[in-house]
């Protein structure tokens, strides 16, 4: 009987949640069936960022999707889009505000505003857990 390799895409903005992207990689490292599928790994490659990181939606099995104070470039949602048109199951971690530094927020409004628009949408659409810090 051969064993299947769950891919496990994990989503989030670079910058505010490198912290907090690496214990879930350690905790993915331990698992026999269960492969992480994140930017760091994704290597040199021909394409842009936002082609490559939807690519890699498309191969994977599950979203893990870890939210916090930046909204980024909006990869993240289009990642997170790609997710909802493949039916993969989406498990959504917020960042807890109290824990976010004024270095790790968006300033411009505009940009702001996308990310609370994202973080309703997401809370409606699925049951969602906080953390402060996965460290």
């Amino acid at each position: 009987m051969t064993a299947y390799t769950v891919h496990a895409f994990v989503s989030s903005t670079w910058i505010d949640l490198q912290n907090e992207r690496a214990p879930v990689e350690r905790v993915f490292q331990k698992l026999r069936e269960t492969k992480s599928v994140a930017m760091e790994c994704f290597g040199s490659r021909n394409e842009s960022t936002h082609k490559a990181s939807l690519e890699e939606v498309d191969r994977s099995d599950v979203f893990i999707g870890i939210i916090g104070g930046r909204y980024g470039s909006g990869i993240t949602e289009a990642e997170y889009r790609r997710a909802l048109e493949n039916n993969l199951p989406c498990f959504i971690y917020f960042k807890e505000g109290s824990h976010i530094s004024n270095e790790d927020r968006d300033t411009n409004p505009e940009i702001a505003a996308r990310l609370a628009k994202l973080k309703q949408e997401l809370r409606k659409r699925h049951t969602t857990t906080k953390f402060f810090e996965f460290r």
